[in-house]
């Protein structure tokens, strides 16, 4: 009898821990609660925190952000979730090696493969926006044994939507209109990417001190490495390499999948989510809020959360 009640003793006492450490998080701030971790791919270090016990759930962020974006989702599933949140590589903690090379699709997603085996729980439940978001895509398309459920904001699948899937059957780069990310690369922008840029889209003056700080730790063009390396600038549609690469045909979603999208977007349309299905050989459901932008995590924190939540519980 009295070892049953040593037992219940052990086991209340970590409950109680836990949940003060995430009661602590929510009060004051997540930083102070998460444990920092640090894994080498191939040279390059990086960073992540975690937080909590139980199912394994990996947060990617994207631009401009770093790991504490995710600071709403952190707090709500480390109550019964081991919680896991990057800084891709660029960013605050993460290495930053030089040259837009190292930031393709294969060493990205190879950072998250690296995250996910240091953890040593797979598979895993993985939530990304933006970047995070084109990395997870992927990333579940090549490791479908490491990703459990996968839920998106804001980008859509890499070979859907309305848009160019086929760079070969373009005939001059008039039929190629100018985006954001020709923007991003852009000295003129290079020179704007500034502390008070990157935390521009951030509310409270708390956290915006949090995301300069970030921006200090983190390399600039790193960032705009991204869009160099990855996206059909059109400096990239003169490259056949990029161009081969591009229409490289990628496996399908073997894993549920979950987009949550905001129709007031103003960097990806709700049209370029048309088809996505044709990707996944799985549950697809699709979100739209109504009143919310590019960030969602940000615009509808409780409401994202409710999703996440819903599309993660079990089924019997």
């Amino acid at each position: 009898m009295s070892i049953s009640i040593k037992n219940m003793a052990l086991c209340f006492c970590l409950y109680i821990c836990t949940h003060s450490q995430i009661s602590h998080a929510k009060i004051d701030d997540v930083i102070k609660a998460v444990a920092h971790h640090t894994v080498n791919n191939s040279g390059v270090n990086i960073h992540y925190v975690s937080i909590g016990e139980g199912p394994l759930l990996l947060f990617v962020h994207g631009f401009p952000d770093f790991w504490y974006g995710w600071r709403e989702q952190i707090v709500e599933f480390a109550k019964d979730y081991h919680v896991v949140a990057v800084d891709l590589r660029g960013y605050n903690l993460s290495d930053k090696p030089k040259g837009s090379k190292n930031y393709t699709y294969d060493f990205l997603i190879q950072d998250i493969k690296s995250v996910i085996e240091d953890v040593g729980r797979e598979p895993a439940h993985i939530i990304a926006h933006d970047w995070g978001a084109g990395i997870s895509w992927r990333f579940a398309a090549h490791y479908p044994e490491l990703v459990n459920k996968l839920i998106i904001l804001s980008i859509a699948h890499p070979k859907a939507g309305k848009g160019i899937k086929d760079l070969k059957k373009i005939n001059n780069l008039e039929e190629v209109k100018l985006t954001y990310a020709d923007y991003f690369v852009s000295q003129e922008f290079i020179k704007k990417l500034t502390e008070n840029w990157f935390s521009g889209w951030v509310l409270g003056e708390k956290y915006k001190s949090i995301y300069k700080q970030a921006f200090r730790n983190s390399d600039k063009l790193a960032m705009i490495n991204y869009y160099k390396a990855n996206f059909p600038t059109n400096n990239n549609l003169n490259d056949q390499d990029y161009i081969n690469k591009f229409n490289q045909p990628l496996p399908h979603i073997q894993s549920p999948v979950l987009v949550v999208h905001g129709k007031n977007d103003a960097y990806a349309s709700t049209e370029s989510h048309y088809h996505s299905w044709e990707f996944i050989d799985n549950e697809y459901r699709f979100v739209l809020l109504p009143n919310t932008g590019h960030f969602i995590q940000r615009d509808e924190s409780e409401k994202l959360n409710e999703l996440i939540r819903s599309f993660l519980k079990p089924k019997f």
